[in-house]
């Protein structure tokens, strides 16, 4: 289950960032074209004051206001989509971290299952190598297993004084 959330994790984030990156562009597109009208309109101004207007200046500057005042409200709309597609990525990270703290924490478990296997196992055959020596031992007149086989220090540590064995021992 873990793994699948992660991947959804890694999913929601590729997502947030096409967002951001497509709501990034839109955004330099609006200033591109905001400046570009303001720079027509400051030159139709200008022509103006130097009092060389063409007739149709004065339309067109109507219409570069009208244009300018749409792109700012596209430029406001593509501003919010960038902080959205942002809040998204950040949403997206806090999912997969989750996620991740999960799907390593299931790994762990499974590698803590696993060897615990291994350990009854590796317990069945010392169990019934004791039994032989034991018997063993019985036959030529040793009559208690601490006898026969005692404890290495590495077992007494272990059992006697709980204590977690290192990678050497």
């Amino acid at each position: 289950m873990s793994t699948a959330q992660l991947a959804r994790g890694e999913r929601l984030n590729e997502e947030a960032q096409a967002e951001l990156a497509a709501a990034r562009d839109q955004v330099q597109q609006n200033t591109d074209r905001l400046h570009d009208v303001s720079t027509r309109m400051t030159d139709i101004t200008e022509r103006r004051v130097n009092g060389t207007t063409a007739s149709n200046d004065a339309a067109e500057y109507a219409a570069l206001q009208g244009d300018a005042t749409l792109l700012q409200k596209m430029l406001v709309a593509a501003k919010q989509a960038e902080a959205l597609a942002g809040e998204k990525i950040h949403g997206a990270f806090v999912f997969w971290t989750d996620a991740k703290a999960k799907h390593d924490r299931e790994q762990a478990e499974a590698r803590f299952k696993a060897l615990q296997e291994q350990a009854k196992q590796i317990e069945a055959v010392f169990i019934q190598s004791l039994g032989a020596v034991g018997r063993a031992g019985q036959a030529i007149g040793i009559s208690t297993m601490g006898s026969a086989y005692p404890k290495s220090n590495a077992i007494r540590q272990v059992f006697d004084l709980n204590m977690i064995p290192t990678e050497e021992a």
